[in-house]
């Protein structure tokens, strides 16, 4: 059930948006299995997940915003247009009704008025909209928590950690080679080994230097074959991890149909020539290596 929200209720929500709401972020290198494990989280009743609204990492949005590489007049004008569609969509995705009327044109606008109030504290504001962006969409939806799911905000963990102070970030990894399988068969990444390695390198160094910027206690990091070797230990750690209250029948239902087939572990073995395992293993082995000595134990 969908709750339209009128101007009276946004502005009580955006009044109560003081209070943080336990949010979660799923990131990795992409083809890592974010989606995988953001579709475990969703099952969850009383969580609103947003599936890539991109505006936080995508050009022109907020990592653009923060890092000073466009005016705050263009970030504004971008979340009217593109980034709200996008937001919108990420909504769809999850199957939420109306998502149109939740973050309509006039919804964004009292938004940005109420955030932005030209007091000249960019920051401040921005702080201040994004969370209340967020906290529309869980008003509006009638949930208690929200999820955000974009490969990529794992080059910006700080950035976020800064804006959402009580946030959790959940860093899936995947074995460097099935990663590379994976991205040869989109039309957006890397279409080689030659080409894998350094976009590898580029996106799980700047995850790392990200990541030494926040406590240790809002990160963790999970592995794509240990999820689906042990589903129902790693999420429960892991909705633990986010504060996101679930019964352990809850936790083996959404967890029951999970099929490591799906997932396609191991799948280089079939998919990747010599020459090719080889780059990729010289080139990965001691970022992948770094990351795997993160992942948490239970």
């Amino acid at each position: 059930m969908i709750t339209i929200v009128s101007e009276e209720k946004l502005k009580a929500t955006q009044a109560s948006s003081q209070a943080a709401t336990k949010c979660a972020f799923i990131g990795g290198s992409g083809r890592s299995g974010t989606s995988i494990l953001a579709h475990i989280f969703a099952n969850h009743p009383d969580v609103l997940y947003f599936a890539e609204p991109r505006f936080l990492i995508d050009r022109g949005g907020v990592s653009d915003l923060v890092q000073g590489r466009i005016p705050l007049n263009e970030f504004l004008l971008n979340m009217m247009n593109t980034f709200n569609q996008k937001l919108q969509a990420s909504l769809k995705i999850s199957r939420i009704e109306h998502p149109e009327e939740i973050y309509s044109s006039n919804v964004m606008q009292s938004l940005i008025r109420e955030s932005f109030n030209g007091t000249g504290n960019i920051n401040g504001s921005l702080n201040k909209f994004l969370n209340r962006l967020f906290q529309h969409g869980v008003e509006a939806c009638n949930k208690k928590y929200w999820l955000e799911k974009t490969p990529h905000t794992v080059t910006i963990v700080d950035v976020l950690h800064t804006i959402f102070s009580e946030m959790k970030y959940i860093h899936i990894i995947r074995e460097p080679k099935d990663v590379a399988c994976s991205m040869f068969r989109k039309n957006w990444g890397p279409n080689n080994s030659s080409e894998f390695v350094p976009y590898y390198h580029q996106i799980m160094n700047a995850a790392m230097k990200a990541k030494n910027q926040v406590q240790q206690e809002n990160y963790c990091v999970v592995s794509l074959e240990n999820l689906m070797i042990r589903p129902r230990e790693i999420m429960r750690y892991l909705f633990d991890f986010a504060q996101f209250p679930t019964s352990d029948d809850q936790i083996n239902t959404w967890t029951m149909n999970l099929d490591p087939e799906k997932a396609h572990i191991d799948r280089w073995k079939k998919e990747l020539d010599p020459k090719s395992i080889q780059l990729i293993e010289d080139g990965c082995v001691d970022n992948y290596e770094y990351w795997k000595s993160e992942e948490m134990q239970i």
